[in-house]
């Protein structure tokens, strides 16, 4: 029995925004090239080991499908640019502002599959949305929040959309699991030449032992949410599914409440109120 695409897209906003928050954290003493690919690298090799011994020519012959690796070099982009942003801006900003990705991916359904959504799932979409505008302006924020970052978080949730064009295609034509263990170990390789070449040396772990075991979490977190993603992008639609991302805060916000001591303030409550509230009904469309 096939597990509803539904629960693994609520699972994985769940888990993607509690890992938001522990990528945060070990952001602030690792360095930024550093951390976007020794997440994915770690990840990959996490689901190479159960995958790749009895798929390895299967492998083989994916590298050298040209949709593949574009697909794997979009992920990367905007795990690069994703990463940035979220080190330039506040824990919970980088929570919310991952909620204006569904528009992201109606822009691109709407240039490249014509792809028409209903005036009331379209009206759904405004509504929730607006809730993430109103919680991303929060005054308990408005301090901390960089503009650069923030806008270099718009700019990967844009790349983001287009992945999701290009992930339903690639991932239902080659297999999720063999696609999406070939894009993390893609994404941590090639991050990993830029950080040697270009990056500062990794700090002590002994010196820094907080932010490493917080980027160990994030790799946990991480694989499992790249996981329920990808299963639930090849059963239903990608609006939908990057629509109920708008959940995600339910978990992240709490954590970066509890971890950073970052306040829940009225704009926060309502906010949330008006996301929950419209991905729900979303949901069950």
């Amino acid at each position: 029995m096939s597990t509803n695409p539904i629960f693994l897209a609520i699972i994985s906003a769940f888990i993607s925004s509690i890992g938001t928050v522990f990528s945060r954290i070990a952001l602030n003493d690792i360095p930024v090239l550093w951390a976007t690919c020794l997440v994915p690298l770690f990840g990959g090799l996490i689901l190479a080991c159960f995958i790749l011994p009895h798929n390895f020519k299967k492998v083989l012959l994916l590298l050298c499908k040209k949709e593949v690796l574009f697909y794997a070099a979009i992920r990367t982009l905007g795990a690069w640019i994703f990463v940035e942003g979220a080190s330039r801006t506040s824990a919970t900003n980088a929570v919310f502002l991952t909620k204006i990705e569904p528009y992201c991916v109606l822009l691109w359904l709407w240039i490249l599959s014509r792809e028409k959504v209903q005036r009331k799932e379209f009206f759904l979409l405004l509504i929730h949305v607006l809730g993430a505008i109103i919680l991303s302006n929060a005054p308990t924020r408005a301090s901390t929040s960089s503009v650069t970052g923030d806008s270099l978080l718009v700019l990967s949730m844009l790349i983001s959309g287009y992945s999701y064009h290009l992930g339903k295609n690639v991932l239902t034509q080659h297999g999720t699991k063999l696609v999406g263990t070939i894009s993390l170990l893609f994404t941590g390789i090639i991050v990993l030449l830029f950080a040697i070449l270009f990056e500062k040396p990794l700090p002590s772990f002994f010196e820094h032992q907080r932010a490493y075991g917080f980027l160990g979490l994030q790799v946990i977190t991480f694989t499992a949410m790249y996981f329920c993603w990808l299963l639930a992008l090849t059963k239903a639609p990608g609006w939908k599914i990057s629509a109920l991302r708008a959940l995600g805060p339910l978990a992240g916000i709490p954590v970066a409440w509890f971890l950073l001591d970052e306040p829940l303030s009225p704009f926060i409550l309502i906010g949330g109120a008006l996301v929950v509230g419209t991905s729900f009904v979303l949901s069950r469309r």
